[in-house]
C-alpha cells in the first residue's frame, strides 16, 4: 500500500488546540490531559489516513516534546510530552492547565528555551 501525499488540512495544530481549550469538557467529556492527548493522537491518525496533516505552523509542534524536556529539566527523558507534563502535575486536570500554559510559552518563545 503506497502512502498518499501529505496535503495540509485547513487548520494548524494550534487552531485545533484553541478550540479544545475553550470548552474541554464538551470535546473531551472531562478536562483531562490524557483525554486531549488521546483525541489528538486519534485525530492525527485520521488525517494521515486521508493523506493529510495539520497546516504548517510556527513554531513547529513537532519540536514541542524536546522543548518540554528542556523546559521541565527532563533532558535525559525518553518520555513524550504528555508523560513529562503529567509527571510534574498533581492531577490530570492540573496537567491540562499546565499543558496550555507551557504551550503558550512555547509559542511565545518560538520554540526556543531561554538560557537559565
Amino acid at each position: 500500500m503506497s502512502a498518499l501525499p501529505k496535503n495540509e488540512s485547513g487548520e494548524t495544530i494550534y487552531d485545533f488546540l484553541d478550540v479544545f481549550r475553550q470548552r474541554p469538557g464538551m470535546y473531551l467529556g472531562a478536562p483531562e490531559l490524557v483525554r486531549l492527548y488521546s483525541f489528538l493522537a486519534g485525530y492525527e491518525l485520521a488525517l494521515a489516513q486521508q493523506g493529510l496533516a495539520f497546516r504548517a505552523s510556527s513554531p513547529n509542534f513537532g519540536s514541542f516534546r524536546d522543548w518540554i524536556a528542556v523546559r521541565l529539566r527532563d533532558d535525559g527523558s525518553t518520555a513524550g510530552w504528555y508523560d513529562m507534563i503529567r509527571t510534574h502535575s498533581a492531577s490530570e486536570r492540573e496537567a491540562l492547565v499546565r499543558f496550555y500554559e507551557l504551550l503558550e510559552e512555547f509559542k511565545a518563545c518560538g520554540g526556543v528555551v531561554a538560557a537559565s
